[in-house]
């Protein structure tokens, strides 16, 4: 965790620039995942295309409520923490997008 890692930034910008690319590195193997479910769904040997079409379907609208969900789990995570320091309050926003996030890339892993 590059939280551990010795930095010359203050704690609160130090916390939140961590989280962010610790979300940035769990975003991309969500989208490794999401896409690893895409490929997996196109390649069964279903011969109802339209189940198929139904499963990518069915992917495709959880992702996308998924985001909704996470970005207003941030948003009310934001509201609550008014009487933070500002960077305190990105900070925070930040680890519940982070945590979100790896909790939905692992849930899309194929293993």
């Amino acid at each position: 965790m590059c939280r551990d890692q010795p930095s010359d930034e203050i704690v609160s910008a130090r916390t939140y620039f961590c989280a962010a690319r610790e979300t940035a590195a769990w975003d991309q193997l969500l989208n490794r995942n999401f896409q690893a479910q895409v490929d997996a769904i196109r390649g069964d040997d279903v011969s109802d295309q339209a189940l198929r079409d139904g499963q990518l379907g069915a992917l495709r609208t959880a992702q996308r409520r998924w985001i909704q969900f996470r970005d207003a789990e941030m948003i009310r995570e934001e509201k609550n923490s008014q009487n933070a320091m500002s960077t305190w309050i990105l900070a925070n926003v930040e680890k519940v997008g982070l945590e979100m996030t790896a909790r939905r890339a692992i849930d899309l892993s194929l293993d």
